[in-house]
């Protein structure tokens, strides 16, 4: 089945179904989405901005694509993307690929019907030192966000980057100052502060806070319930929890995320 690499290959199931790419004859494991990031880039080459505007159709390599036995055969451009900008290029890959988190949706059905939660609703989960309660995700949003309500004790989050998605924070009680890039903001309730991926950032919270924390597309707050564990009650989780940091590290690659600096309670 001859096919195109973006109209096949950038459908979730296939990203995340893909066991292995073959490139030159070299065949190569899938291990994370970030990794298959990193292959397709070198398979997918975008044009050159000196290259003749009628040039400017995306050249791909010869590549063969197992699924589970299926095979896939790219070997040419779709005239969908002729004109396109190396900028433009990379950004929608980046976004097609943030959509390949809805697999570990734990088997449910994305839908974007209408829902609601009222004030004791969601599903706590006790991430780091905080309580955090998924009120909307991803399978529920269509994979255009994710919302959680999240309390936690003085202290710092990770020095990070997010590679795939933006975030966002509203400040219901609490203090924190806001670090991304080379900019900061100290906030108190009523705060907003967002942040764009790509720039790294951290939060320093200077006191008890509660908070809401928005992912835009959806997938982080799988990320958090993956590396968390079910709260067993709705209050901050005990003291003295000790983080694993090497699957820490682990699970966020996969979700896009690169940990500079450990977190801080």
């Amino acid at each position: 089945m001859v096919a195109d690499v973006r109209t096949h290959l950038f459908r979730p199931a296939h990203l995340e179904a893909l066991q292995s790419v073959e490139l030159n004859g070299n065949k190569m494991q899938r291990t994370s989405p970030a990794r298959t990031l990193t292959i397709l880039r070198r398979v997918v080459r975008p044009p050159l901005r000196s290259e003749p505007h009628k040039d400017r159709t995306l050249a791909i390599s010869p590549v063969s694509i197992s699924d589970n036995g299926s095979t896939w055969s790219a070997q040419s451009s779709s005239e969908l993307w002729a004109s396109a900008t190396p900028r433009r290029y990379m950004a929608v890959l980046r976004q097609q690929v943030s959509f390949t988190r809805l697999h570990h949706m734990e088997g449910q059905n994305v839908s974007n019907e209408f829902f609601a939660v009222d004030a004791i609703e969601g599903t706590p989960i006790w991430y780091l030192q905080m309580l955090m309660t998924i009120k909307a995700s991803g399978d529920k949003t269509g994979g255009a966000l994710g919302l959680l309500e999240v309390e936690c004790p003085p202290g710092m989050s990770p020095m990070h980057v997010h590679h795939w998605d933006d975030e966002a924070f509203y400040l219901l009680s609490g203090s924190v100052t806001y670090t991304c890039g080379d900019k900061q903001f100290e906030g108190g309730p009523g705060s907003f502060i967002w942040l764009p991926r790509e720039i790294p950032h951290r939060l320093r919270f200077e006191t008890h806070c509660k908070l809401l924390q928005i992912c835009l597309p959806a997938g982080l707050e799988v990320f958090h319930k993956r590396m968390g564990e079910p709260a067993e009650r709705r209050e901050l989780p005990p003291p003295g929890r000790v983080l694993d940091v090497n699957r820490y590290k682990s699970l966020a690659e996969e979700y896009g995320i690169e940990i500079i600096a450990v977190p801080e309670w």
